[in-house]
């Protein structure tokens, strides 16, 4: 039995919020599933109308349910969640109900406020399709609700509102758009109470990294933020997140005391930073340079002088967007306050320090030449993903192959006990860049960790993982991880114009955007001026080609009037100048008989 399309529609309105709910309340999994059953059932007693006794234990079953989620941990940052429930709990009880006008409308307006609610937590560019989809039905849903479709099934009708229902929903898109864009924002979203849903922080995000942890993200395509930079050319890529200071012989962690003053920095023109940042559960604000002034941010961001990052005050669990002025970090004179905090060495390791130190003979060299020693006896170890060490002795005595922390933690305690303050640093490396929106696409697999080296008050990057030695195979998957075929590049624009436009749209976003449409109105006008004669020959051209059987009339009706002086109407058809002919003037129409029947001819052809 083939279904109604007024029905069809129903379930994909009532559906469309309820399966979008597992994404934005993962926290409620089971209640959503056992809310989904429900209204499963309930669509198909409404649409088959049987199995009518089931009703009652319907409407119980979602009350308890309903009870049971306003009670469970009540907290006004559950208030989401608890008017999704029970926008679903009317839902439910109106579907039980009689068919009529009013129920259905309530249905749909109960629908539209669950689809809202979903939003305030699920922000991805897919929402935005599926909002789009949803919107184009519920326009058609009402036009069928006004004809009563649920009543009959009418397969024309259903057909011709549809042609409607797209003309409607194009303009009401078109108009819901222009007032999108020019109405202003708030500074503060209208929901900020609500708490969101903390994202679990990926490796290497947080104040502690034990070795080997960046194994786990290394194949993990997640974006994690996407930065644009004032700078034409850049070179090596490093976005800095976070600094490490205290080293057990296992696991790094950050210290939430100063121990260093900065002093100045020279007056270079500083770096523009624009930065779309995705929730990820942390705080940090991976920045290419050493951040010295937030410009604007849709949320809280300061800057921690001593470690030279910036950072949200609260954890990140709603897109980002920051925009800051950075400069490079080696051009910032600093002055340390505590060095013995960034020269402490695990007893355990300095055995093993002494002897590589005696070995490569780095005692009493200039700094420069240090490190380039230093860099040649990294290159005797091998990159790999692969962690068999177990801690950072076996790193450098047994297996002399690790990933990028083992490489920093070892460059870091070898620094220190050569006497050089170092710290590790945490962050990215290199990116996908996006020639269309000018962005470069940072991902988890991208982590990476290396040194900064305190010396004659500036930090010295030093990357000992780049000295590495990595195998043919690993190279082809490194670089097959880099290719970006045209599909994601597509995809990426769309995700990328979605968090600018939509979704971090801001009050100074939308000056900018209406200054740039009144420069390029401005800009048109001019044009227009200046190709005058072009612009009215290109109008009279389509003129000409749209009314050109009017045109051809006209001068027909012109030509027989001046012609034989005859009163001939300016607005007659030649069919009808053939007839007026035949009746009054039969001896012109005699004459003209030939060329009226070869114009009607012609015409018909120009016509069809």
């Amino acid at each position: 039995m083939a279904i109604n399309p007024f029905y069809a529609l129903l379930m994909l309105i009532v559906a469309l919020p309820l399966g979008l709910s597992f994404f934005s309340f993962k926290e409620e999994t089971l209640g959503l599933i056992t809310l989904l059953v429900i209204v499963s059932i309930t669509l198909f007693i409404h649409t088959r109308e049987k199995f009518d006794f089931f009703k009652f234990p319907l409407k119980f079953v979602v009350l308890i349910l309903n009870i049971y989620i306003w009670g469970k941990d009540f907290s006004i940052e559950k208030l989401p969640l608890d008017l999704f429930f029970t926008a679903y709990a009317f839902t439910v009880f109106l579907l039980l109900r009689e068919k009529s006008f009013r129920n259905y409308f309530y249905i749909s307006l109960l629908s539209f406020l669950s689809l809202a609610i979903v939003g305030i937590n699920f922000q991805n560019v897919i929402y935005g399709f599926l909002i789009f989809f949803y919107l184009f039905n519920i326009v058609y849903f009402f036009l069928l609700l006004a004809v009563k479709a649920f009543e009959f099934s009418n397969l024309k009708l259903f057909k011709n509102l549809f042609k409607y229902s797209f003309v409607i929903f194009v303009f009401v898109f078109a108009f819901g758009g222009v007032l999108f864009f020019i109405l202003p924002r708030p500074e503060k979203p209208l929901v900020a109470f609500i708490k969101k849903e903390i994202p679990k922080p990926a490796v290497g995000f947080s104040n502690e990294v034990k070795l080997g942890a960046f194994s786990e993200i290394v194949e993990d395509k997640t974006v994690v933020f996407r930065a644009k930079l004032s700078l034409k050319e850049t070179q090596d890529l490093y976005w800095r997140g976070n600094t490490l200071e205290i080293f057990d012989g296992l696991r790094w962690k950050s210290v939430s005391f100063g121990y260093l003053k900065r002093l100045s920095y020279l007056h270079k023109e500083p770096i523009k930073e624009l930065l779309l940042i995705s929730p990820y559960g942390g705080r940090n604000i991976f920045t290419y340079g050493y951040p010295i002034k937030v410009i604007n941010s849709n949320g809280d961001v300061y800057i921690n002088e001593t470690k030279g990052v910036a950072e949200a005050k609260k954890v990140i669990v709603k897109p980002l967007k920051v925009e800051l002025f950075t400069v490079n970090p080696q051009e910032v004179r600093v002055t340390l306050l505590n060095k013995e905090l960034l020269l402490y060495v695990p007893p355990q390791i300095k055995p093993i320090l002494g002897r590589i130190v005696e070995k490569n003979h780095l005692r009493g060299l200039p700094f420069n030449l240090l490190l380039k020693k230093v860099g040649n006896y990294f290159s005797t170890f091998r990159y790999s993903l692969d962690n068999k060490a177990r801690d950072l002795e076996e790193f450098l005595t047994v297996y002399r192959e690790g990933n990028c922390e083992y490489f920093a933690s070892a460059s870091a305690v070898l620094f220190r006990f050569l006497g050089y303050p170092t710290r590790v640093v945490v962050g990215f490396f290199g990116g996908d860049y996006n020639p269309i929106t000018g962005y470069y696409v940072v991902r988890q697999k991208d982590a990476h960790a290396w040194v900064e080296i305190y010396f004659n008050h500036r930090w010295v990057r030093f990357d000992a993982t780049k000295y590495a030695q990595v195998s043919e195979n690993l190279k082809r998957e490194l670089q097959n991880n880099l290719k970006q075929n045209k599909l994601q590049l597509f995809w990426d624009t769309v995700n990328t114009l979605w968090l600018e436009y939509v979704i971090n749209l801001d009050l100074q976003k939308q000056k900018s955007l209406l200054t740039r449409f009144q420069n390029a109105t401005r800009e048109i006008g001019v044009s227009a001026v200046e190709n005058l004669g072009v612009l009215a020959a290109v109008i009279s051209l389509v003129i000409l080609l749209t009314f050109r059987k009017g045109i051809i009339f006209a001068f027909i009706s012109t030509y027989y009037r001046v012609k034989y002086r005859i009163p001939i109407p300016w607005n007659l058809s030649l069919g009808e100048l053939y007839f007026l002919l035949w009746k009054k003037y039969p001896p012109i129409w005699l004459k003209e008989r030939e060329k009226l029947l070869k114009l009607w001819k012609y015409l018909t052809n120009l016509k069809s």
